[in-house]
């Protein structure tokens, strides 16, 4: 892995936010919240059980994130059997989500997407997703031409797929994050993904492959033209420190180029 995008997705974690506005959400206002954020605010979100929630074009800046957390971290809210997707985040920069879980999704649990622009430099920090169909293509956490994400001590437990699916992703770190009970595999970065690491995680029985590098996406699609297509479904991989406890096999690697574990 590049020690560049590393060091600059380490940075953006651990930066020093500005604390502007606290906006605090229930089940009832939480989208109106939502809008209204900018830049170095925060969105506290009360327990209880809210529904699906799409959030597109919400964008802070470096050093000025806006926080979407749990007011309690013991009763955290819960998006709970939300349909097909839990928490969509679209064309969306420099946002941090701490303590959020999404339960009973029937597709993908946290999904970070492209819709008219690129998803990039997220924190994810102490999310859940979990208890979804455990047949199937569904994934708890899924990316698709996002880049520049940390996710830091996140769970998944109990999906028909990933814990973690990447398709044309890059800049990526995953770091002290458990999964449990994945049907295909642990993580799984496809589509040209590239400069990713995993390090000091751990996978409980997390799939027939607790690292799957590369494979079944059959395309190269999300490069953001910022990046020349060598023509592999995954590169420039790292894994490392990571326990990895039961499950069938350890790594597979479909048509990768530059992996090191």
């Amino acid at each position: 892995m590049k020690a560049h995008a590393a060091a600059l997705t380490l940075a953006l974690s651990f930066c020093t936010l500005v604390h502007a506005t606290d906006y605090y959400a229930d089940p009832s206002n939480l989208s109106s919240r939502l809008a209204t954020a900018g830049p170095g605010d925060r969105v506290i979100l009360a327990p209880g059980n809210y529904g699906h929630i799409w959030l597109q074009g919400k964008n802070g800046t470096p050093g000025n994130l806006i926080q979407i957390i749990a007011q309690d971290p013991s009763n955290r809210p819960v998006f709970l059997n939300p349909g097909s997707e839990g928490f969509q985040i679209a064309n969306c920069s420099y946002l941090l989500f701490d303590g959020l879980v999404v339960r009973g999704a029937t597709d993908e649990g946290f999904h970070l997407q492209p819709s008219g622009g690129w998803t990039n430099h997220i924190i994810m920090r102490n999310c859940l997703s979990d208890s979804m169909p455990t047949s199937g293509n569904t994934d708890t956490f899924k990316s698709d031409g996002t880049n520049n994400t940390l996710f830091y001590a996140c769970k998944t437990d109990s999906c028909g797929d990933s814990g973690f699916d990447f398709v044309g992703c890059r800049d990526t770190l995953i770091m002290r994050s458990t999964m449990s009970d994945n049907g295909g595999s642990g993580i799984h970065p496809k589509g040209g993904s590239y400069n990713f690491g995993f390090y000091k995680n751990r996978f409980n029985a997390a799939g027939e492959r607790d690292h799957q590098f590369g494979g079944s996406s059959g395309s190269q699609y999300y490069h953001q033209g910022n990046y020349e297509d060598p023509g592999y479904e995954a590169y420039d991989q790292v894994a490392m420190g990571n326990v990895l406890v039961g499950g069938w096999s350890a790594v597979a690697l479909m048509g990768m180029l530059c992996c090191s574990q």
